[in-house]
């Protein structure tokens, strides 16, 4: 809770405050308390529309492969025991980077498995932009977690070359090109008030 409001208060990431993550939560939060007041429920708000978001696309994904019963025990199980479990849960979690890097990472993937079943060159190259949008957020929020929407691109990007026989240059930099854009914005924007050797 203090760390948003010490922003807020014109403190920097890293320079005046010690932060283990990358820069993404502590500035949405403090841009949150900016705008609803700086008070614990401004942060379990916003974990409870993470929950809600994380819960569709996990149902999203599961009617991908399984049928609607099943879809929606997948998504029950996931909301008891990560949503709304007494300790660490979506609402309230351990870190708001993994939250935040969780949910990009989530809608990554639901942009790349539309991907992969679009027909519409347009179409695809938007989808794959988008999970590239949503894989440089998660990586400016928990880059273990942004892992793997960059592994769920390359397998998409790999299988779909290899079954149109011929490289998909284009999409792989529809995906890429965000990435970068977003990252060097944000450790960018740090560098600006942080020495790199800080950093």
């Amino acid at each position: 809770m203090d760390l948003p409001l010490r922003l807020l208060n014109g403190e920097t990431l890293y320079r005046d405050v010690h932060h283990i993550y990358p820069p993404f939560a502590p500035y949405f939060n403090a841009q949150l308390y900016r705008i609803f007041g700086v008070q614990l429920a401004t942060l379990k708000f916003s974990g409870a529309i993470c929950a809600v978001l994380i819960l569709l696309m996990i149902y999203w994904l599961a009617r991908r492969l399984m049928s609607v019963r099943e879809a929606t025990v997948t998504t029950g199980l996931v909301l008891v025991i990560c949503a709304i479990k007494s300790t660490a849960n979506y609402i309230q979690p351990y870190a708001y980077a993994a939250l935040y890097g969780f949910l990009f990472a989530l809608a990554s993937l639901v942009c790349t498995v539309r991907f992969v079943r679009n027909e519409q060159q347009e179409s695809r190259d938007r989808l794959m932009m988008w999970a590239g949008v949503f894989a440089g957020f998660s990586l400016i929020s928990k880059p273990e977690i942004a892992l793997a929407t960059w592994a769920a691109a390359g397998a998409a990007l790999v299988m779909e070359s290899v079954s149109a026989r011929k490289p998909l240059g284009r999409a792989a930099l529809y995906f890429i090109l965000p990435v970068i854009a977003i990252v060097a914005a944000a450790y960018g924007l740090i560098l600006t008030r942080v020495p790199l050797h800080v950093l």
